[in-house]
C-alpha cells in the first residue's frame, strides 16, 4: 500500500481545503510531519484512516466530532485519498455524518455519511469498473484489497509509540486486549465458547439425570417408608454412592423379609381362625340342642304332672259324651277339618314364598347343614323353620356393622375417582405450563433479537429517505440527460452554422470593402472639380483621372454588408453562448451522475425503496415487539409461579390418592367377605331379612297345619268313640240325644293332649337320641354348654379379626415390597441411562478445562492465549532484528510463558535480555530512550508480523508518531539508520515529532501551522 495524495476539507482543525502530495513529500523515502501541539498533525493521519475505513483511532471516533467547528456553514466536510494497493490505483472520497444548515428555512438537518471509491485505470479482478458508492461495499472492498482491519491498520501503519511503550509495561490482560485487536483469534474464541457451551449443556444434562435419580430414590424411600440421607450430595454430584447402594440393598431385603413374615403370620392366623370358628359352631350347636332338649323335658314333666287334672276332665267329658249327641263330635270334626284346609293353604303360600327366595340369582352356594335352601319342602317342622329364621336373622345382624363401611367405601371410591381425574388434569396442566415456561426464554431471546434488528432498521429510515430523495433528484437528472445532450449537440450545430454565416458575412464585407477601396480613385475623380484641390494630394491639376469600373462598389453597399455582418456576429455570439450553457448543463449532469445510468439509478432507487419500506415497517413493528416482549417477560414470571403452585397441588392430589387407595383396599377385604356373591353388603343383608321374614311365616304355617291336622284326627276318633260308647247307632242320634254343653271341657282336654302328643313326638326325635332326660336336662350342664359356646364364639371372632388384620398387613407388606422392587428396577435403569452422559461430561469437562487453561493444562494458558503467545513470539523475533541494531547489540526481546503473581495466567510475558549482564529483566526497568527503542522495534516487528499473518499487501507507507525526544544523538543515529533501512527497501516513512534536530536531518517536511481561524499546511521538499 502506497499513499499518493490526500485532500482534506472542513475536517478536524482545518476549516478550508488542504492537500498533501505524498509522492513529492516522500520522494526521498523519509519525511517529517511537525508543528505546534494541537495544530492537527495527528488529524492528517486520522484523515487517512477515515478515508480508508470511515473511522478514526481511539477516543476521537467516540466523540463524533470530525467536522471543523470553524468551517463555513455550507462548506462540505470531505476527505479524498488517492493510493495504490497491489499495483491498482484508486480514489476514495468520504464525508462523515454531521449537522448542516437547512437549504430552506431556519434550523439544521443531518447530512448523511457518504462515500465513493473509483479506480484510476484498470480495476482489480472481480471489481466494478464504475467503482462503488455504498459504504458497506466500499468497506468490504478496502478490507479485501488491504487485507487488514481498521484496528490492524492503526497499529501497523500508524505506529503510536506511546501505545507500545505501555504494551511493554502492561500485564497479560492488557497485552491480550491489544493482540486480539491485531490478530484474528475469533475462531479460537469460538472454539473456547463452543466447548464451554457444550460443557454447560452436558452439565445440564448430567444434572437432569441426577435429578431423575434423586426423584427415583425418593420414590424408593417413599415406597419403603424410610428416609435416605443424601445431605452430602449436591446437584453436581451423583446421589448414588456405595453407601447408598448398600442402604438400598438392605432396604429391599428388609421389606421383602417383612412381607414374607407378614404372609406367614396371615396364613397361620387364618388357619387358627378357621379352627376356632369350627369349634365355636360345634359348641354353639351342642348348647342349642341341650337347651331345646331341656325345655322339652321340662314341658313334658309338667305335662305328666298334670295327668290327674286331665283324667278328671276326661271323666267328665266321657260322662257327657255318653249323653251328648254324637253330632256335636261330628260338627267339631268338620270345623277342625275346615281349619286344617285353611292352614294348609297358608302353608302352601309360605312354602312358595321361601321357594321364590331360594331361587334368587344372588345365591351361589348352599351351606351343608341347610340343604332346605334347595327345596323348601324339606322344612317340615316349625322348629326347623324357626331355626332357619334365626340363622337368617343372625346373618343379617352380623352384616349391619358393614353397611356404614359400605357407604363410606362408595364415598371414598367416588372421591378417589375425582382425585385421580384431578391429578391427571393437574399433570396435563403442569406439563403444558412447564412446556410454555421452557419455550418462553427462547421466545424472549428471539424477540430481543428482533427488537435490536428493528431498532437498527428504524434508525436507518431518515438516512434512507434522504438517499431516496437524492436518488430521485439524480433520476430526474438522468431522465433529462438525453434531452440535454441532444440540445447541446443541436446547440453545437447551430453555433457552427451561425459561425459559418458570420464568417461568410465577414468575408463578403471584406470583399466589398476591398473592392470599394480599389475603386476609390474613380470615386474621388468623380468628385473632383476644375481648379479645386485634390482631397488626397491637394494638387490643382488633375492630368489623369481614374474612370469607374464595371463592378464599382458604393459606400451604401459596404454599409449594408457591415450591417449584415453585425447581425450574423450577434447571432453567432448568441449561438455560442447557448452552446456553452447547454454543454455546461449537460456536463454538470454528467459529473453529478458520475457515470451512473438511469437503469442503475432506478434499480438503486427500487432497492432503497425496499429498504425504506423495511425500515418504516420495522418502526411500526417495534412498538408491538416491545409490548410483546414485556408481555412474555410478565408471562414467564406468572407461569413459573403457576407451575410451582400446580406442582404442589399435584403432590397433594397424589398423596390423597394414595391414602384413599390404601383405605379402600383395607375396607374392601372386609366388604368382600360380607358381600359374598351379592352385589353389595346391603343387598346381602336385605336378602337375609326377607328370607327370615318368609321363614317366620313358614314356621307359623307349619305350626298351624300340624296343630289342625292332629286336632282333626282326634276329633274324628272322638266321633267314632262317641258312637261306640254312646250306644247310639248313629251320630245323628247321639247329637239329638246330647243335652249338655261340653265344648269348653273338650277343648281344654284336647289342648292338653295335643301338647303331650307334640312333646312326646319332639322328645322322640332322632336329634335327641343320645340324650338322657335325667342326665342332660339339668341346669348346670346347660350353663356350662352355654359358657363353652360363648367362649368359643368370642375366641373365633377374635381370631377372625386378627386374621383379617394380619391378612391386610400381609397384603400391604407385599404391595410395599413390590413397589420397592419396581422402583429399584427403575432406579437401576435411570442410573444406566445417566451413565453415558456422565462419562461424556467428564471427558468434555477435562477437554474444556484444558482449552481454557485449567485442569491438566500445565501452561495454564487458554487456547486463544496460546495462539496469541505464538504470535507474540513471532513479533519478538521480528522486533529483535531491529532492536539489536538500534541498541548496538545490547538488547533483545525474550518471550516468557511464566505465570504472573497471585496465580494469574501468563503466556504473554515479554522481557528484555541485557547482553551486558547476560540476564533477562523486565521491560519496566528500561530508561526513557531505551523504552523508545524497544517500543519502536516492537512496533516495526509487529507491523511485519501482522501484515504477514493477515495476508496484507506490502506496506509502502508507514507513520511513526512521537517518542524521539527521549533519544540522545548517538541513539538517534542508530534509529535513523534503521529508518534508512526501511526506506531503502522502497518504503516511505513519515515521522511525527517535535524534535528540532529531526528538522535538520530530514529535508522533506510537512509543517502544520495553528491559528485562531484554523490550521494550514506548509510543505517543503528537496
Amino acid at each position: 500500500m502506497k499513499l499518493h495524495r490526500l485532500r482534506v476539507s472542513a475536517f478536524g482543525p482545518y476549516p478550508g481545503t488542504v492537500e498533501v502530495d505524498f509522492d513529492a513529500l516522500g520522494a526521498d523515502g523519509l519525511f517529517l510531519l511537525h508543528g505546534d501541539t494541537g495544530a492537527g498533525k495527528t488529524t492528517l493521519l486520522d484523515a487517512v484512516s477515515f478515508a480508508l475505513f470511515g473511522t478514526v483511532p481511539g477516543a476521537r471516533q467516540e466523540a463524533h466530532r470530525l467536522r471543523c467547528d470553524r468551517a463555513a456553514a455550507h462548506d462540505r466536510t470531505e476527505v479524498e485519498l488517492e493510493l495504490s494497493v497491489g499495483g491498482y490505483r484508486m480514489r476514495l472520497v468520504r464525508s462523515p455524518e454531521y449537522e448542516r444548515p437547512k437549504t430552506r428555512g431556519p434550523g439544521t438537518t443531518k447530512s448523511i455519511a457518504k462515500a465513493s471509491l473509483v479506480f484510476i485505470g484498470e480495476p482489480p479482478p472481480g471489481s466494478s469498473a464504475e467503482g462503488y458508492t455504498r459504504i458497506r461495499d466500499i468497506g468490504d472492498k478496502v478490507l479485501e484489497l488491504l487485507g487488514m482491519s481498521a484496528d490492524q491498520f492503526f497499529q501497523v501503519v500508524l505506529l503510536p509509540q506511546g501505545d507500545f511503550a505501555r504494551f511493554l509495561r502492561a500485564d497479560t490482560a492488557e497485552r491480550e486486549k491489544l493482540l486480539e485487536r491485531l490478530f484474528d483469534t475469533r475462531r479460537f474464541a469460538q472454539i473456547e465458547d463452543w466447548f464451554a457451551e457444550r460443557r454447560r449443556t452436558s452439565g445440564s444434562e448430567v444434572r437432569r439425570g441426577y435429578a431423575r435419580i434423586r426423584e427415583q430414590l425418593a420414590r424408593v424411600a417413599e415406597a419403603a417408608g424410610v428416609d435416605l440421607d443424601l445431605a452430602g450430595s449436591t446437584v453436581e454430584q451423583s446421589p448414588i454412592t456405595p453407601a447408598v447402594f448398600a442402604r438400598l440393598a438392605d432396604i429391599r431385603d428388609r421389606v421383602a423379609d417383612g412381607a414374607a413374615v407378614a404372609a406367614a403370620n396371615a396364613d397361620g392366623a387364618r388357619r387358627a381362625a378357621a379352627e376356632l370358628a369350627a369349634t365355636a359352631t360345634t359348641r354353639t350347636t351342642h348348647w342349642e340342642r341341650l337347651t331345646r332338649f331341656a325345655n322339652l323335658c321340662s314341658r313334658f314333666a309338667a305335662y305328666r304332672s298334670e295327668a290327674p287334672q286331665r283324667e278328671a276332665i276326661a271323666d267328665r267329658i266321657a260322662a257327657a259324651e255318653a249323653a251328648a249327641p254324637v253330632a256335636a263330635a261330628r260338627q267339631s270334626a268338620d270345623r277342625l277339618g275346615a281349619e286344617l284346609t285353611r292352614a294348609r293353604g297358608l302353608l302352601s303360600l309360605a312354602t312358595a314364598g321361601v321357594a321364590s327366595l331360594e331361587q334368587q340369582p344372588e345365591m351361589f352356594s348352599i351351606p351343608p347343614d341347610q340343604s332346605w335352601w334347595v327345596d323348601a319342602s324339606l322344612l317340615t317342622t316349625a322348629a326347623q323353620a324357626r331355626q332357619a329364621q334365626a340363622d337368617a336373622q343372625m346373618r343379617a345382624g352380623a352384616l349391619e356393622p358393614l353397611l356404614a363401611e359400605a357407604d363410606a367405601q362408595q364415598a371414598d371410591e367416588q372421591l378417589l375417582q375425582e382425585v385421580t381425574e384431578r391429578a391427571g388434569t393437574l399433570v396435563v396442566r403442569h406439563d403444558g405450563i412447564a412446556a410454555e415456561v421452557e419455550e418462553l426464554p427462547e421466545r424472549i431471546t428471539i424477540l430481543q433479537d428482533r427488537i435490536r434488528t428493528a431498532q437498527v432498521l428504524a434508525a436507518t429510515l431518515e438516512p434512507l429517505q434522504e438517499k431516496v430523495s437524492q436518488l430521485e433528484t439524480l433520476i430526474e437528472l438522468a431522465t433529462r440527460q438525453p434531452k440535454l445532450e441532444l440540445a447541446a449537440r443541436r446547440a453545437v450545430d447551430q453555433a457552427q452554422a451561425a459561425t459559418d454565416i458570420a464568417q461568410r458575412a465577414t468575408g463578403n464585407r471584406l470583399t466589398l470593402t476591398a473592392a470599394r477601396i480599389a475603386g476609390m480613385a474613380a470615386e474621388l475623380a468623380a468628385g473632383l472639380a476644375d481648379d479645386a484641390p485634390c482631397p488626397v494630394c491637394g494638387g490643382i491639376d488633375h492630368p489623369d483621372l481614374a474612370a469607374p469600373g464595371a463592378s464599382a462598389v458604393t459606400a451604401e453597399a459596404v454599409a449594408e454588408a457591415e450591417a449584415v455582418e453585425a447581425r450574423a456576429i450577434s447571432l453567432q455570439e448568441k449561438a455560442v453562448a447557448d452552446r456553452a450553457a447547454r454543454e455546461a448543463a449537460a456536463a454538470q449532469v454528467f459529473v453529478t451522475l458520475a457515470g451512473r445510468t438511469l437503469v442503475q439509478l432506478t434499480a438503486d432507487h427500487g432497492r432503497l425503496l425496499v429498504e425504506v419500506t423495511a425500515a418504516r415497517q420495522a418502526g411500526r413493528d417495534l412498538t408491538d415487539l416491545v409490548s410483546t416482549l414485556a408481555r412474555h417477560t410478565g408471562e414467564l414470571g406468572t407461569l413459573t409461579a403457576l407451575r410451582d403452585r400446580v406442582a404442589q397441588e399435584l403432590h397433594q392430589a397424589r398423596s390423597e390418592e394414595l391414602r384413599l387407595k390404601i383405605s379402600i383396599t383395607e375396607r374392601g377385604d372386609r366388604l368382600d367377605a360380607g358381600r359374598g356373591s351379592y352385589p353389595s353388603v346391603r343387598a346381602h343383608r336385605d336378602h337375609q331379612l326377607r328370607l327370615a321374614q318368609t321363614l317366620g311365616s313358614l314356621a307359623d304355617a307349619l305350626t298351624a297345619v300340624a296343630a289342625r291336622a292332629e286336632a282333626h284326627e282326634i276329633a274324628l276318633a272322638q266321633v267314632d268313640l262317641a258312637l261306640q260308647d254312646s250306644g247310639f247307632d248313629s251320630a245323628e242320634e247321639a247329637a239329638a240325644a246330647a243335652a249338655v254343653d261340653r265344648a269348653g271341657l273338650t277343648e281344654e282336654l284336647r289342648k292338653a293332649e295335643d301338647i303331650g302328643t307334640v312333646l312326646a313326638d319332639r322328645l322322640g326325635d332322632p336329634e335327641f337320641a343320645d340324650l338322657d332326660p335325667d342326665r342332660d336336662a339339668a341346669a348346670p350342664d346347660l350353663d356350662a354348654a352355654r359358657s363353652d359356646a360363648e367362649a368359643a364364639a368370642a375366641a373365633a371372632a377374635a381370631a377372625q379379626r386378627e386374621a383379617t388384620e394380619r391378612t391386610a398387613a400381609a397384603r400391604a407388606a407385599a404391595t410395599r415390597s413390590d413397589r420397592v422392587e419396581e422402583n429399584l428396577r427403575r432406579l437401576a435403569s435411570t442410573v444406566r441411562e445417566a451413565a453415558p452422559a456422565v462419562d461424556r461430561d467428564e471427558r468434555l469437562s477435562a477437554l474444556t478445562d484444558l482449552i481454557q487453561g485449567k485442569g491438566g493444562n500445565r501452561l495454564s494458558m487458554s487456547l486463544r492465549t496460546f495462539v496469541l503467545a505464538a504470535r507474540l513470539q513471532e513479533v519478538a523475533v521480528a522486533a529483535n532484528q531491529r532492536l539489536a541494531v538500534m541498541s548496538g547489540g545490547r538488547y533483545s526481546f525474550v518471550h516468557s510463558r511464566a505465570q504472573e503473581s497471585r496465580g494469574r495466567s501468563g503466556g504473554l510475558g515479554l522481557d528484555v535480555l541485557d547482553t551486558h549482564s547476560g540476564l533477562p529483566r523486565p521491560a519496566k526497568t528500561l530508561s526513557g530512550g531505551e523504552s523508545f527503542l524497544a517500543s519502536l522495534a516492537l512496533a516495526l516487528g509487529l507491523a511485519d508480523v501482522v501484515a504477514a499473518e493477515s495476508g496484507a499487501r506490502v506496506l509502502d507507507t508507514l507513520f511513526i508518531d512521537e517518542g524521539f525526544g527521549s533519544l540522545d544523538s548517538e541513539t538517534l543515529d542508530l534509529v535513523m539508520s534503521t529508518l534508512d533501512e526501511l526506506r531503502s527497501g522502497g518504503r516511505v516513512v513519515g515521522l511525527v515529532s517535535h524534535v528540532d534536530e529531526l528538522r535538520h536531518r530530514i529535508p522533506s517536511r510537512l509543517r502544520v501551522h495553528k491559528a485562531p481561524t484554523g490550521s494550514t499546511l506548509e510543505m517543503s521538499v528537496v
